[in-house]
């Protein structure tokens, strides 16, 4: 397969979008497969790099495949400043974008404008998981109860798993030690699971006022 050198220039200033791409996959909590919406949202990075590059200093290709004379060559920018904002906005970009969409901060905006009630995640299992940090107790299947941290977490709740540190068995009101690091549980030997309040919660909780005669 003949490649032009007009393609090699195009796969050249596709590349900040394809980088700033695959470092937002690391925010990523679903995997997205449809490669149309990947070369969009490439393509969009590149917008975004490009158009911060013109603002700051001046865009023009940092790569290209040009004619010199008969001969075709693959050049370099001299200009090393260009080269740098462009590497350079390639991986803070994405870095901002994840951490606003971790976060759901946009969308969060969104909310208070009243134009929607979604957040940025998927499912209401990564919703809560992300939002509600805090001691859980499990009801199992079996009628057993236990109370730990979650450490870990899945983010799709197909798969559904929770890694319990700290993790006591509830028995007859009275807390009993596993004496083990961290207890892995899947969602198919839960029932239920409580999200425990916090101290903090517990004490600014209002106290019922004696009665009066």
């Amino acid at each position: 397969m003949k490649i032009s050198y007009e393609l090699i220039n195009i796969i050249m200033l596709l590349i900040p979008g394809f980088l700033s791409l695959k470092i937002y996959d690391l925010f990523r909590s679903v995997e997205v497969k449809d490669n149309i919406d990947r070369l969009i949202e490439g393509l969009i990075y590149n917008l975004a790099i490009y158009s911060f590059v013109e603002y700051v200093h001046g865009w023009a290709p940092a790569f290209k495949y040009q004619k010199i004379g008969n001969d075709f060559s693959y050049v370099m920018s001299a200009d090393k400043l260009l080269i740098s904002i462009t590497i350079v906005s390639s991986i803070v970009l994405p870095l901002i974008w994840g951490a606003i969409t971790h976060y759901d901060y946009h969308m969060l905006v969104l909310r208070k404008l009243r134009l929607t009630n979604k957040t940025s995640r998927q499912t209401v299992w990564d919703d809560v998981f992300t939002n509600e940090v805090r001691f859980l107790s499990l009801h199992l299947k079996d009628d057993r109860i236990i109370v730990g941290w979650p450490t870990y977490f899945s983010n799709d709740p197909d798969e559904g798993f929770i890694y319990l540190t700290q993790a006591a068995w509830v028995d007859d009101g009275e807390y009993v030690e596993t004496n083990s690091h961290g207890i892995l549980f899947h969602k198919a030997d839960i029932e239920f699971i409580e999200f425990m309040k916090t101290e903090e919660e517990i004490d600014n909780e209002p106290k019922d006022s004696p009665e009066t005669e």
